[in-house]
């Protein structure tokens, strides 16, 4: 993969030394105006646990109305996994594979693992990257940059910009999760 693509921004958050909080509000932001999207999220787990929690997340400044909805997301409590989630068939495929998952339309995605009425509800999107956050072989979050209003068609540059993050993110995920997690 070429660097060229990778923005000076996010060059310049790999090469950081902050601590792990403050390099993952940074990177939902950098990551986000990188892609172009309106929203970034990062959805932390503790993988032998089951529990997660949105731990960041970032709004473009032409943040909708049910933005509001998402600031109370966060809270200090990490929740139960549960069973598999039926519900979310893209966290469920988070689980097993560790390959992003480009959504250009979430009303007609080929791949069979959009719940439509879910991802209306619960996210507002209209495409989506599922990126699942892996180190040492576990899950430890999802990274999600999203679009709203229409489809949207993912890069090539997109996509190495994506693949360029996730390399570098689990460590930085899993010592988040060691210090704040459940």
């Amino acid at each position: 993969m070429s660097q060229s693509v990778i923005p000076s921004s996010l060059l310049q958050w790999a090469k950081s030394d902050a601590p792990c909080d403050e390099r993952l509000a940074a990177l939902v932001e950098l990551y986000g105006v990188a892609l172009d999207c309106k929203r970034c999220i990062l959805y932390g787990r503790e993988p032998d646990l089951r529990r997660a929690n949105t731990t960041h997340a970032w709004w473009s400044q032409e943040k909708p109305e049910y933005a509001v909805t998402w600031e109370s997301w966060f809270s200090s409590d990490w929740v139960d996994e549960g069973p598999p989630n039926a519900e979310d068939p893209l966290y469920s495929a988070a689980l097993r594979d560790p390959s992003p998952i480009y959504i250009s339309d979430i009303e007609n995605d080929p791949t069979g693992l959009v719940n439509v009425e879910f991802e209306r509800r619960v996210f507002f999107h209209s495409a989506l990257i599922h990126a699942p956050v892996y180190h040492d072989g576990k899950c430890y979050g999802i990274l999600e940059p999203s679009s709203f209003g229409a489809p949207r068609e993912w890069t090539s540059a997109d996509r190495a910009i994506t693949e360029w993050t996730l390399q570098r993110l689990g460590p930085i995920v899993a010592e988040y999760v060691k210090q704040y997690g459940p």
